[in-house]
């Protein structure tokens, strides 16, 4: 994968609020917000007020299952599990972000894209019967879509690759397709394990996810979805030992974690290794041969793109 709209990276600098570190020179402490995530992965039923059957979103609420033909994509992962999971003609809107870049772009191409879910009229005037966000704050007009008899799902907190399988299973039952939920879920985990099988455990390097923005430095790691690509990718990520979350990284805490491999958007090598410090990392050596640059949509896409991003590192590392 927090109580905002996570879009990964995009949306890194409000995540940094729950990140909480305690640094020092050469001194380095894990924030203590490694909380177990197994809970927040299992699917909770139950019934309408009218006596439907009913799946229950992150907040308790109870929406009923099956039935919805308007569905608007409220979040990169509710657009991901839908372009798999749906019927072209059930989907009449998606939010756009990241979509231009996306593997699976022309799946939605003359459906409407909203830029925000707080185009309350826009999303009214799509006539849906069910929008699916991930996170609460992202419906900032809640109570009026639903007055308008729209059925509104908060998916959750999104913490990596098992929250995204619960994410395609809800979806999947929200739309009457269980089974074919299954079979993507299935899908996907097996891919996902199929790659790290690939480098024995003896033979993984460590690695960590590096973001840039301006000239301040951001990782990911464990509980989100940039983790579980290094893991599945067959690498160790070197940050796990120190942070969680989305930290914000010194010079300092890069240069005491110095990792083989460096994996990070387009043009953050020319960054670290121009800085007068990091320029000695393992990474910036043979001209920043340890980098892995990846597009930034791709790697702050916590969605079906984490299984492109975990072959295309681990093709980079280790060669075929």
């Amino acid at each position: 994968m927090r109580p905002i709209e996570i879009f990964n990276g995009v949306m890194v600098c409000a995540a940094l609020a729950g990140a909480t570190l305690v640094m020092g020179m050469g001194r380095v402490e894990r924030a203590d917000n490694s909380a177990s995530y197994s809970e927040s992965t299992e699917l909770r039923f139950g019934t309408t007020a009218d006596g439907r059957e009913a799946l229950l979103d992150s907040t308790g609420e109870a929406i009923a299952t099956g039935s919805y033909k308007r569905i608007v994509a409220g979040s990169i992962v509710a657009r991901s599990a839908l372009g798999e999971l749906s019927e072209k003609e059930r989907i009449v809107g998606v939010i756009s972000a990241g979509i231009q870049d996306a593997p699976d772009a022309h799946r939605f191409t003359g459906i409407e894209q909203l830029k925000g879910m707080d185009e309350t009229e826009r999303l009214i005037a799509l006539n849906p019967d069910l929008i699916i966000v991930s996170s609460l704050s992202s419906v900032p007009h809640m109570r009026r879509l639903r007055e308008a008899g729209i059925a509104v799902f908060i998916l959750g907190d999104m913490r990596g690759v098992e929250t995204f399988l619960r994410d395609i299973r809800q979806i999947a039952v929200l739309l009457g397709a269980q089974k074919r939920g299954d079979r993507l879920a299935n899908a996907y985990r097996r891919r996902m394990h199929g790659i790290a099988k690939l480098t024995p455990a003896r033979d993984r390097k460590e690695a960590i996810y590096l973001s840039a923005y301006g000239t301040t430095m951001f990782g990911g790691t464990s509980g989100t979805s940039y983790h579980d690509v290094l893991k599945f990718a067959g690498l160790i990520d070197a940050a796990s030992n120190h942070f969680s979350g989305w930290p914000q990284y010194t010079p300092e805490h890069v240069l005491s974690m110095d990792p083989e491999v460096i994996v990070s958007p387009h043009g953050v090598p020319e960054f670290v290794c121009n800085h007068s410090a990091m320029g000695r990392l393992q990474a910036c050596a043979n001209d920043r041969a340890g980098f892995v640059e990846l597009p930034a949509s791709w790697l702050e896409d916590p969605s079906l793109v984490m299984l492109d991003v975990a072959e295309s590192v681990h093709e980079a590392v280790y060669g075929d």
